[in-house]
Protein backbone atom coordinates (compact mmCIF):
# COMPACT_ATOMS: atom_id res chain seq x y z
CA UNK A 1 0.00 0.00 0.00
CA UNK A 2 1.32 3.40 -0.89
CA UNK A 3 2.59 5.53 2.01
CA UNK A 4 0.36 8.46 1.03
CA UNK A 5 -2.80 6.37 1.32
CA UNK A 6 -2.14 5.31 4.92
CA UNK A 7 -2.65 8.80 6.47
CA UNK A 8 -5.89 9.12 4.50
CA UNK A 9 -7.05 5.76 5.83
CA UNK A 10 -6.07 6.74 9.39
CA UNK A 11 -8.05 10.00 9.05
CA UNK A 12 -11.11 8.18 7.73
CA UNK A 13 -10.93 5.59 10.50
CA UNK A 14 -10.61 8.41 13.07
CA UNK A 15 -13.74 10.09 11.73
CA UNK A 16 -15.66 6.81 11.81
CA UNK A 17 -14.49 6.03 15.35
CA UNK A 18 -15.57 9.51 16.50
CA UNK A 19 -18.95 8.96 14.84
CA UNK A 20 -19.37 5.59 16.56
CA UNK A 21 -18.24 6.99 19.92
CA UNK A 22 -20.79 9.81 19.66
CA UNK A 23 -23.51 7.28 18.84
CA UNK A 24 -22.36 5.09 21.72
CA UNK A 25 -22.65 8.00 24.16
CA UNK A 26 -26.14 8.76 22.91
CA UNK A 27 -27.11 5.12 23.28
CA UNK A 28 -25.64 5.01 26.76
CA UNK A 29 -27.74 8.01 27.78
CA UNK A 30 -30.83 6.39 26.31
CA UNK A 31 -30.14 3.12 28.11
CA UNK A 32 -29.52 5.01 31.35
CA UNK A 33 -32.85 6.76 30.90
CA UNK A 34 -34.56 3.44 30.20
CA UNK A 35 -32.91 1.92 33.24
CA UNK A 36 -34.23 4.78 35.36
CA UNK A 37 -37.69 4.24 33.93
CA UNK A 38 -37.47 0.51 34.70
CA UNK A 39 -36.35 1.29 38.25
CA UNK A 40 -39.26 3.72 38.62
CA UNK A 41 -41.66 1.11 37.27
CA UNK A 42 -40.27 -1.44 39.69
CA UNK A 43 -40.98 0.86 42.64
CA UNK A 44 -44.45 1.58 41.35
CA UNK A 45 -45.03 -2.15 40.95
CA UNK A 46 -44.16 -2.83 44.60
CA UNK A 47 -46.52 -0.13 45.78
CA UNK A 48 -49.16 -1.37 43.45
CA UNK A 49 -48.87 -4.93 44.77
CA UNK A 50 -49.27 -3.73 48.32
CA UNK A 51 -52.31 -1.67 47.39
CA UNK A 52 -53.93 -4.28 45.15
CA UNK A 53 -53.06 -7.69 46.53
CA UNK A 54 -56.51 -8.95 45.76
CA UNK A 55 -56.49 -7.87 42.11
CA UNK A 56 -53.49 -9.85 40.78
CA UNK A 57 -54.95 -10.28 37.31
CA UNK A 58 -55.25 -6.53 36.77
CA UNK A 59 -51.76 -6.02 38.12
CA UNK A 60 -50.27 -8.60 35.76
CA UNK A 61 -52.11 -7.09 32.81
CA UNK A 62 -50.85 -3.58 33.52
CA UNK A 63 -47.32 -4.80 34.16
CA UNK A 64 -47.30 -6.72 30.90
CA UNK A 65 -48.50 -3.62 29.12
CA UNK A 66 -45.70 -1.54 30.67
CA UNK A 67 -43.09 -4.10 29.71
CA UNK A 68 -44.48 -4.31 26.17
CA UNK A 69 -44.08 -0.54 25.86
CA UNK A 70 -40.53 -0.81 27.14
CA UNK A 71 -39.89 -3.70 24.77
CA UNK A 72 -41.33 -1.66 21.91
CA UNK A 73 -39.06 1.24 22.81
CA UNK A 74 -36.03 -1.04 22.98
CA UNK A 75 -37.03 -2.61 19.67
CA UNK A 76 -37.33 0.84 18.11
CA UNK A 77 -33.97 1.80 19.58
CA UNK A 78 -32.48 -1.38 18.12
CA UNK A 79 -33.93 -0.53 14.70
CA UNK A 80 -32.53 2.98 14.97
CA UNK A 81 -29.09 1.63 15.89
CA UNK A 82 -29.16 -0.82 12.99
CA UNK A 83 -30.10 1.98 10.61
CA UNK A 84 -27.20 4.08 11.83
CA UNK A 85 -24.76 1.17 11.57
CA UNK A 86 -26.00 0.45 8.06
CA UNK A 87 -25.28 4.08 7.21
CA UNK A 88 -21.77 3.76 8.65
CA UNK A 89 -21.20 0.55 6.69
CA UNK A 90 -22.38 2.33 3.54
CA UNK A 91 -19.88 5.09 4.18
CA UNK A 92 -17.12 2.52 4.62
CA UNK A 93 -18.13 0.95 1.30
CA UNK A 94 -17.80 4.37 -0.34
CA UNK A 95 -14.41 4.92 1.28
CA UNK A 96 -13.19 1.50 0.13
CA UNK A 97 -14.31 2.31 -3.43
CA UNK A 98 -12.37 5.56 -3.27
CA UNK A 99 -9.30 3.77 -1.97
CA UNK A 100 -9.58 1.32 -4.89
CA UNK A 101 -9.77 4.25 -7.30
CA UNK A 102 -6.71 5.87 -5.71
CA UNK A 103 -4.80 2.58 -5.84
CA UNK A 104 -5.71 2.16 -9.51
CA UNK A 105 -4.47 5.69 -10.21
CA UNK A 106 -1.22 4.98 -8.38
CA UNK A 107 -0.79 1.80 -10.39
CA UNK A 108 -1.31 3.75 -13.61
CA UNK A 109 1.23 6.39 -12.54
CA UNK A 110 3.73 3.70 -11.54
CA UNK A 111 3.25 2.07 -14.94
CA UNK A 112 4.06 5.38 -16.60
CA UNK A 113 7.16 5.72 -14.45
CA UNK A 114 8.26 2.27 -15.59
CA UNK A 115 7.95 3.48 -19.19
CA UNK A 116 10.00 6.60 -18.38
CA UNK A 117 12.69 4.49 -16.69
CA UNK A 118 12.89 2.26 -19.78
CA UNK A 119 13.32 5.36 -21.95
CA UNK A 120 16.03 6.66 -19.62
CA UNK A 121 17.81 3.32 -19.95
CA UNK A 122 17.60 3.64 -23.76
CA UNK A 123 18.97 7.20 -23.64
CA UNK A 124 21.77 6.12 -21.29
CA UNK A 125 22.64 3.36 -23.74
CA UNK A 126 22.85 5.92 -26.54
CA UNK A 127 25.04 8.17 -24.40
CA UNK A 128 27.36 5.20 -23.77
CA UNK A 129 27.74 4.79 -27.54
CA UNK A 130 28.44 8.54 -27.97
CA UNK A 131 30.96 8.51 -25.09
CA UNK A 132 32.70 5.53 -26.68
CA UNK A 133 32.94 7.46 -29.95
CA UNK A 134 34.35 10.50 -28.11
CA UNK A 135 36.94 8.24 -26.49
CA UNK A 136 37.87 6.93 -29.95
CA UNK A 137 38.09 10.50 -31.34
CA UNK A 138 40.21 11.61 -28.35
CA UNK A 139 42.56 8.67 -28.89
CA UNK A 140 42.91 9.62 -32.55
CA UNK A 141 43.54 13.27 -31.62
CA UNK A 142 46.17 12.15 -29.08
CA UNK A 143 47.77 9.97 -31.77
CA UNK A 144 47.84 12.84 -34.29
CA UNK A 145 49.20 15.21 -31.62
CA UNK A 146 51.93 12.73 -30.75
CA UNK A 147 52.87 12.44 -34.43
CA UNK A 148 52.93 16.24 -34.75
CA UNK A 149 55.09 16.53 -31.64
CA UNK A 150 57.47 13.93 -33.15
CA UNK A 151 58.24 16.08 -36.21
CA UNK A 152 61.49 18.03 -36.03
CA UNK A 153 61.04 21.75 -35.60
CA UNK A 154 60.98 23.65 -38.87
CA UNK A 155 63.01 26.64 -39.84
CA UNK A 156 62.36 29.70 -37.83
CA UNK A 157 62.07 33.11 -39.34
CA UNK A 158 64.93 35.35 -38.40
Amino acid sequence: MNATVIPLMVAVVGVVVAFIERGSRQLSRRFDALSGEVDALSGELKEFRQDTRGDITALRSETRSDFRRIDDRITELDRHMNTRFDAVNGRFDDVYKRFDEVNNRFDAVNGRFDDVYKRFDEVNGRFDVVYARFDDVNQRIDSVQARIDGFPPGPTAA
